[in-house]
């Protein structure tokens, strides 16, 4: 029986190859390093804004049912690393670069600003902001009218005043008169003096004769008959924040006062909207537009101007057929149907 003999390393090879084995090892971990660096390296700061969910628009209800009319909701991603990135430009490709939110700018200080009717975060995704303006819209659409006014909260204090009672108090009167939307702005852009009557929190009455030029207001819509609103809809705003929800409430408010039912099969509503039933821009169109596409609804109802230009652009980019139709008031979307 042949064999051959076995060959054995001796100690002169095995002394060679263990600097090239330390040096592989070496090498390896080198590049492993390099790599978790490069993966991990920061990198200046990016937002997205990126496709979220769709809602039923009867999100807001208080018995929702579903009907097939959607609301497109984002999410806001800030980007700091470069593995964060590398995997949303996986995941999105050439189109991650259309979510991109324009860098914050430094706060540009003006001087003598003539109108202070500002609605803070906090008061935009509020109820206030979005589903009375949208219930009121909505039901004056069905010929259900209601009754409507406005109370003005004082948010900052008047120049030379230092009278913390002022703080969220409520314009009651100026110039002996009940407060109007035109007439709080127009004293807001006038710098001259007026009588002003205010209840502050707790319910004390506080006069004054000032200017509330460049003050900060908040106007709050208010009905009448609060009980039938409070029938229909939601006190809180579910999983629905920002104002974009308004024109789908709006709308599913008309269906409900009307006692009728989405007939038109699956569409999506964004938009924002007024006590009037005017439709406004809404931030977010091209991610909501990505993820009508990809939910395959067939029409997508979006503010007429730069959102529907938006929309038509991320169509284009995706090559789809869905079909973009520009509103501006709230019975523009019937309207479409006929």
């Amino acid at each position: 029986m042949n064999s051959e003999p076995v060959k054995t390393i001796d100690k002169t090879t095995r002394k060679r190859t263990r600097p090239i084995a330390s040096s592989i090892i070496a090498i390896m971990l080198i590049a492993l390093a390099i790599l978790l660096y490069t993966f991990l390296k920061p990198i200046e700061l990016r937002t997205y804004e990126l496709p979220g969910k769709l809602y039923p628009a009867q999100e807001l209800f208080r018995y929702p049912s579903e009907d097939s009319i959607y609301i497109p909701s984002v999410s806001e991603v800030r980007v700091s690393r470069w593995s964060d990135y590398l995997f949303l430009k996986m995941k999105y490709g050439g189109l991650l670069q259309e979510f991109e939110q324009p860098k914050e700018q430094g706060y540009e200080f003006k001087k003598d600003p003539p109108e202070m009717m500002e609605f803070d975060i906090e008061q935009r995704e509020s109820q206030l902001y979005v589903t009375l303006p949208a219930y009121i819209a909505g039901s004056n659409e069905a010929d259900y009218p209601v009754q409507y006014g406005h109370e003005f909260e004082i948010l900052t204090l008047p120049p030379g005043i230092n009278d913390d009672d002022l703080l969220s108090a409520t314009i009651i009167t100026i110039e002996g008169y009940p407060p109007t939307l035109e007439k709080v702005k127009e004293i807001l852009a006038s710098k001259s003096r007026h009588q002003i009557k205010a209840r502050s929190r707790d319910g004390k009455i506080v006069l004054l004769d000032t200017t509330l030029y460049g003050v900060n207001v908040n106007a709050h819509y208010t009905i009448n008959e609060l009980w039938k609103f409070g029938d229909l809809m939601r006190f809180d705003l579910a999983n629905v924040k920002g104002n974009s929800c308004g024109a789908a409430t709006a709308y599913e408010v008309m269906l409900k006062q009307k006692e009728t039912s989405n007939k038109q099969g699956e569409f999506v509503i964004t938009g924002a909207i007024d006590a009037e039933g005017n439709i406004t821009g809404v931030g977010g169109v091209k991610a909501k537009t990505y993820l009508a596409i990809k939910n395959s609804i067939p029409v997508m109802f979006v503010p007429k101007g730069m959102n529907y230009e938006e929309a038509i652009k991320m169509k284009s980019l995706m090559k789809c057929n869905i079909e973009i139709v520009p509103i501006q008031k709230l019975g523009d979307i019937d309207a479409h149907w006929l």
